[in-house]
């Protein structure tokens, strides 16, 4: 009776899994509605503040579904369990910035993002914003309802969530999602938005697929023929099954609206499953897509769909399932996640595999990985998963569950490189530690199952998360498309105050010990700041240091800038010492380079002095810091020589007229210095009026008022009927007012405005055919 009613069991149990097989489509439909924007950088960016909150409470939904028939027993095998920290340090973070913020005022963010060969484009719910690969924001936050800002249908003013960003590497395309539901017309949507180049700045083809339930939880990949999506259907609250759907690519690509979706569904036994989404070369033309998922209703095995598409004869498409994979053993009763200082415990999200799924081909294998979370006695871990296939169908290559301490790591997201690097990404939390970023990773040649990457920390948290469980509901670990060894990973952290996000990036290339060259000797002027020239190679972080006492701005840059001190200038040169440390404790490198402080010059152009008229007179310059100097004359004198401090000048004819001259000393700055100075003396000339020396008329001239604060006229009478010069000079000899006149009646009269003039003194000088007159001027 026993093995009968076993034998009924098992039958019934095979129809079952029969049933839940699809061999022809649920439904193929062309996309409900299609469009292209403009260039996203030329469209109105929707400040996200702005946008309608859809959600009840701020909080986006995830309906999930009570998991029932599992025991949930611990590893058997402590093998499995990886107790200690991998010892193998790599580059990171290289970059480590914030992401956008809860700038919509809801919870969870659902932060997904992807890195492709000039950007990371991060979306979570509900905004997104585009950076460059030094973490540096080009574009947002922004609303993600910008993407399809004027796209007309019933999901006008919408701007639902469960986001997801990914870059497709083999078109060089970018795809942005998000769902639209409790639209006007009672139906729910898939938008797809397909970047037009590889500029994600650039112009978008849009498309919406419809549903005719709450296509929740929706997880896209990429694959060679066909964007794959998995969600989680709901009618009135109530799980009706998973779906599972394809978009074809090829048209989505080009713009073409008749683009088609070939949906399978719904399976009520299916939660948490992903689609494959593939990461570096295509795997043969053919080759299916997979869907992978955890069996939480009856056992802990994992199950691999093939997803295969006839775009030419989509009724010929199916759905069925390949493998089932038996993994450790492994407790997925996880009541929640703890934190500091409070009662309220976070969502693990145990039930299903995070997301992504990457695919990787290999010349002679396929590579799938997987994570989620695990019970390990009290704590919480990530299980993590490779498979592949050899050509002979898909195995467990290698397992692991990585918990080094007793503090909870769960939201995992893991990812391979071509070189076959893996990295994984996580939240950590406990009641010591706020919830934070850490990641890890393993080599090729580590031992099976195990991190041997160190584990670095991203972000630590600042506080806990009260009142709210909701945490995720997933991150996205990336594999940089340009080279082989760098990962980039997005999640979410607890700042002092709220959720943030963060965007890190870290490097798999081989570790080499840290090298500091702090640059070549160098001199700089005394009031400027020094710009250094070093460089750091394999460095995590640097320091500069002086031996006197100015100071750097931001010591902890490569191009840090330095401001000398009293000292330095006194000492007239300082030591700046670059370190360089590594990613491992105790790798350090130091190298020092000599700066010269280079005074500002300084020139002395001496007493003012009188001579005779008729006598030359030797000058008694001095000039500190200078490379040249040169002494100039206001007036019409000679130097024997005026590139020596003590030149010999000799007055010329308007010197003697006027009776002084100013003579400049010019010190030239000695470089990198750029700024000369300059001194005035004042020779005066003994024996000569103020009236010209070569009148052979009785010419009067006057100035009234003189002194004055620029602003006077003068006058000139006795003179012949003519034209007349009327020039007036500064002591350097420059003419300030030039103008050509007429003498009527023997006499002029003019009113001349040089307030705007520097005070100082000027020379008049009046010039005709049959006088020279030159008169002092001064403006005070």
């Amino acid at each position: 009776m026993k093995k009968i009613l076993l034998f009924a069991i098992l039958i019934g149990f095979a129809m079952l899994l029969k049933a839940q097989e699809k061999t022809a489509p649920t439904k193929v439909v062309k996309a409900a509605y299609f469009d292209k924007t403009p260039a996203l950088r030329d469209m109105e960016l929707i400040d996200p503040a702005t946008v309608a909150n859809t959600w009840e409470d701020g909080e986006v939904k995830n309906e999930s579904v009570e998991m029932k028939g599992v025991s949930g027993n611990e590893p058997t095998d402590p093998a499995s369990v990886q107790k200690y920290f991998g010892a193998r340090g790599v580059k990171g973070p290289v970059v480590n910035v914030d992401g956008v913020g809860n700038v919509n005022g809801v919870y969870p963010p659902d932060t997904d993002g992807d890195v492709g060969p000039n950007h990371y484009f991060q979306m979570i719910n509900l905004s997104f914003a585009i950076y460059d690969k030094a973490g540096i924001k080009l574009y947002g936050p922004a609303a993600n309802a910008t993407l399809w800002a004027g796209f007309p249908g019933p999901w006008q003013g919408h701007n639902d969530g469960d986001p997801i960003v990914l870059y497709d590497e083999q078109a060089d395309r970018w795809l942005a999602s998000q769902f639209a539901v409790q639209t006007s017309n009672g139906k729910s949507y898939q938008m797809v938005a397909i970047s037009e180049t590889g500029d994600p700045l650039g112009s978008w083809y849009r498309y919406a697929f419809e549903f005719d339930y709450f296509n929740d939880y929706p997880k896209i990949g990429v694959w060679i023929d066909g964007y794959y999506a998995s969600f989680h259907m709901f009618g009135n609250s109530n799980f009706v099954g998973s779906g599972f759907a394809a978009f074809e690519r090829d048209k989505m690509l080009v713009g073409d609206p008749d683009a088609q979706m070939i949906y399978f569904g719904q399976y009520s036994s299916k939660f948490g499953f992903l689609p494959c989404d593939l990461d570096g070369d295509p795997p043969p033309e053919g080759t299916p897509a997979y869907f992978v998922g955890i069996n939480n209703w009856s056992n802990h095995n994992m199950e691999i769909y093939r997803f295969t598409t006839d775009w030419e004869t989509p009724s010929n498409s199916s759905y069925v399932l390949e493998e089932t994979l038996v993994p450790d053993a492994f407790n997925s009763n996880i009541s929640g996640i703890s934190q500091p200082g409070t009662g309220n415990q976070l969502d693990a999200l145990e039930n299903m595999l995070m997301f992504r799924l990457p695919f990787r081909h290999f010349d002679d294998y396929n590579v799938m990985l997987a994570t989620h979370s695990v019970k390990v006695g009290s704590t919480v871990g990530v299980r993590w998963y490779e498979m592949r296939d050899t050509g002979f169908g898909w195995s467990f290559y290698q397992q692991g569950t990585y918990l080094p301490d007793s503090d909870n790591r769960w939201m995992g997201s893991i990812a391979m490189s071509a070189n076959g690097n893996i990295a994984i990404g996580y939240s950590v939390s406990s009641s010591s530690v706020y919830p934070s970023i850490r990641v890890a990773g393993r080599t090729p040649d580590a031992p099976f199952g195990e991190m041997n990457i160190a584990e670095i920390e991203i972000v630590p948290g600042g506080s806990s998360q009260n009142g709210i469980s909701r945490w995720g509901d997933y991150s996205c670990m990336s594999a940089d498309p340009t080279n082989d060894s760098t990962f980039w990973f997005t999640t979410e952290y607890m700042k002092t105050s709220g959720w943030g996000t963060r965007i890190c990036s870290f490097d798999f290339s081989d570790l080499q010990p840290p090298s500091a060259w702090a640059g070549v000797d160098s001199s700089v002027c005394e009031n400027s700041l020094f710009f250094v020239a070093g460089s750091a190679l394999y460095s995590s972080s640097v320091l500069w240091e002086t031996s006197g006492d100015g100071m750097f701005q931001n010591p902890n840059v490569i191009d840090a800038k330095y401001l000398r001190g009293n000292g330095d200038i006194s000492n007239g040169e300082v030591t700046l010492t670059l370190t360089a440390y590594g990613y491992e404790t105790g790798q350090e490198d130091s190298d020092e380079m000599v700066l010269q402080i280079i005074s500002e010059s300084d020139a002395d152009a001496g007493d003012d002095m009188t001579i005779s008229a008729g006598q030359s007179v030797t000058l008694n310059g001095q000039a500190e810091s200078s490379s040249s100097v040169a002494w100039s004359s206001a007036g019409d004198g000679s130097f024997d020589d005026e590139t020596l401090l003590n030149a010999t000048y000799t007055p010329g004819s308007d010197d003697i007229t006027t009776g002084e001259v100013s003579l400049t000393l010019e010190a030239l700055a000695i470089a990198p210095c750029e700024d000369s100075d300059s001194d005035v003396m004042n020779l005066s000339i003994s024996a000569v009026t103020a009236v010209n020396v070569i009148n052979k008329n009785d010419v009067a001239i006057s100035i009234i008022p003189n002194p004055s604060n620029g602003k006077f006229e003068f006058k000139i009478s006795g003179a012949k009927d003519g034209s007349v010069e009327v020039l007036i000079a500064d002591l350097k000899g420059e003419n300030v007012y030039e103008q050509r006149m007429e003498l009527q009646s023997g006499v002029l009269q003019q009113s001349i405005d040089l307030s705007g003039y520097h005070k100082g003194i000027y020379l008049l000088k009046i010039k005709s055919e049959e006088f020279y007159e030159v008169r002092k001027l001064v403006i005070h």
